[in-house]
């Protein structure tokens, strides 16, 4: 860490130690969501219309070039930032209104950098029934195109989490955050702890089915899962649950260009995501971990284009080709205004060499990934992984401001020390 990053560091400790404390609506995030994730958390009336922006302009430092996870093929936004310095990331425009406590409707339009471009994206625009509105008690209905119960943090926004960037197997396997077209049911059981089930069928046209804003033919996802916690003591309680996003993938199109090549990866086969998680909190002190496991059989094309006119293109099967990735992180509450975290994330990376039972990846008869394009695609049984560590504090009742550092070696020998500052403000 440079002397530099150090003193600017102390001199954000320093400034904001003597902001006042306030109730925040961050306060509500990390568990309950915050307005843009539950648009009706705090409207009283009925019929009441919710407007507002959020903010999260970011600085990034990196040691490292270029910092990529071999072997996984993850989208644009599970690859690290290529923007360092000061940069407006990540901005939400979001609308919402309630009907008669009965029905909600949201819509959010994110505005983000991306390769020097800016993109506006319709992130979410959504339908969901309230109190179980016109359905049996505990049922309800959620469909249009939403962030959608998947994981521990999935359905909620980037501005509601505790770390400035997503744990490696939300970057891996969901292209940081999974939000389809489609439609949800759940169902509240009857019974004295929370255990909530639900299922879903989706257009297929986000990540990891398609990345197209037209879902190629033959896309199509599907999802289950299963919540349960309760409160163990007054200060405090436990929430497990499990989830599956499993569909049929027409094309999923990534790529990236470096040093003047670019590189486009087309996947057409079956996916399998299976996510286990756990949460505890105590006081203060919340503990949380997720485990994610995929297996995937299809086709991968890799088309290599080095300027000269003569690209090369080759097409792998892939046979029941299993990953996995897990994170465990924790995050303890100094004060009203002031929290502490750390998070260890790692990935299990796919064997495309292995010809042993049914791993096995051929190109014809006679070729590997594992040899092919001198092995630059295949991980090499090198299992990727993040260290981040976190500062934030409330500097007011609608902004916060967050340290973070990073120790990432994404490849093998590919070490990438990373300082990030974010600013997050809701208008």
């Amino acid at each position: 860490m440079s002397i530099i990053k150090s003193i600017t560091m102390a001199l954000c400790v320093a400034s904001l130690a003597i902001a006042h404390d306030h109730e925040s609506l961050f306060d509500k995030c990390a568990v309950t969501g915050c307005v843009a994730c539950e648009p009706s958390a705090n409207i009283e009336d009925g019929n009441a219309k919710n407007i507002g922006v959020w903010l999260q302009p970011t600085f990034r430092d990196f040691s490292a070039d270029e910092s990529g996870m071999t072997g996984f093929f993850p989208g644009h936004e599970g690859e690290r930032p290529e923007k360092q310095g000061l940069g407006v990331d990540h901005t939400e425009f979001y609308w919402s209104a309630t009907k008669a406590d009965q029905l909600r409707g949201s819509a959010v339009i994110a505005i983000a950098e991306h390769d020097g471009e800016t993109e506006v994206e319709f992130e979410e625009a959504y339908v969901e029934t309230l109190n179980s509105y016109l359905l049996p008690e505990g049922m309800n209905i959620k469909f249009g195109r939403a962030f959608w119960t998947f994981g521990a943090l999935n359905a909620q926004h980037s501005h509601s989490d505790s770390f400035a960037d997503r744990p490696l197997p939300y970057r891996a396997f969901l292209n940081k955050a999974f939000n389809d077209d489609g439609l949800e049911v759940s169902y509240k059981l009857p019974v004295d702890f929370y255990a909530v089930v639900g299922a879903g069928n989706f257009r297929g046209n986000d990540y990891p089915f398609g990345l197209a804003e037209e879902a190629e033919a033959g896309n199509e996802g599907k999802s289950g899962y299963i919540r349960v916690g309760s409160t163990l003591t007054e200060d405090s309680s436990w929430r497990a649950g499990a989830y599956m996003l499993s569909g049929n993938v027409g094309s999923r199109q990534t790529g990236h260009t470096h040093d003047g090549e670019s590189e486009t990866f087309t996947f057409s086969g079956e996916s399998d995501l299976y996510v286990y998680d756990l949460r505890y909190s105590y006081k203060g002190l919340v503990l949380s971990g997720e485990y994610f496991s995929r297996t995937e059989t299809g086709d991968l094309n890799i088309v290599v284009d080095e300027g000269t006119g003569s690209p090369e293109d080759d097409t792998f099967g892939l046979n029941d080709i299993e990953t996995s990735g897990w994170y465990v992180s924790a995050v303890y509450e100094l004060n009203p205004k002031m929290h502490i975290g750390v998070r260890y994330s790692k990935l299990g990376s796919p064997d495309y060499s292995s010809s042993a039972n049914n791993n096995t990846l051929a190109v014809g008869d006679d070729a590997l990934l594992s040899t092919a394009h001198e092995g630059e695609f295949n991980a090499g049984n090198y299992d990727p992984m993040a260290l981040s560590y976190m500062i934030d504090w409330k500097h007011s009742d609608c902004s916060l401001i967050r340290l973070q550092i990073n120790n990432e070696e994404l490849s093998d020998g590919n070490k990438d020390d990373q300082f990030i500052v974010q600013y997050i403000m809701h208008l």
